[in-house]
C-alpha cells in the first residue's frame, strides 16, 4: 500500500525538479482518478505555462535585439 502512495509522489517530485531545470515535458499521468493525479494535471498545466513563457521571453528579446540593431544601423547611416 505504501508504494502505491509514495510512488507517484516520488515522480510528481521529480517531474518538479525537472521544471526547475527548464525541462518542461508533461508528465504521464496516473490511471487512478485521485488528488495524485489531479495534482500532476496541475503540474502539467504549470508546466505548459512556463514553457509558453519562455518562448514569448525569448521572442521579446530577439524582437528588442533587433530594434536595437536597427537603431544602431539608422543611427551609422546618418
Amino acid at each position: 500500500m505504501a508504494w502505491q502512495v509514495t510512488t507517484p509522489i516520488h515522480q510528481l517530485e521529480t517531474q518538479v525538479r525537472r521544471l526547475t531545470t527548464g525541462d518542461f515535458k508533461a508528465l504521464a499521468l496516473p490511471a487512478r482518478d485521485d488528488e495524485v493525479r489531479d495534482l500532476a494535471q496541475s503540474i502539467n498545466q504549470l508546466a505548459e505555462r512556463l514553457a509558453r513563457y519562455e518562448e514569448e521571453t525569448r521572442a521579446s528579446e530577439r524582437l528588442k535585439t533587433l530594434g536595437t540593431l536597427g537603431g544602431g544601423i539608422a543611427h551609422q547611416i546618418r
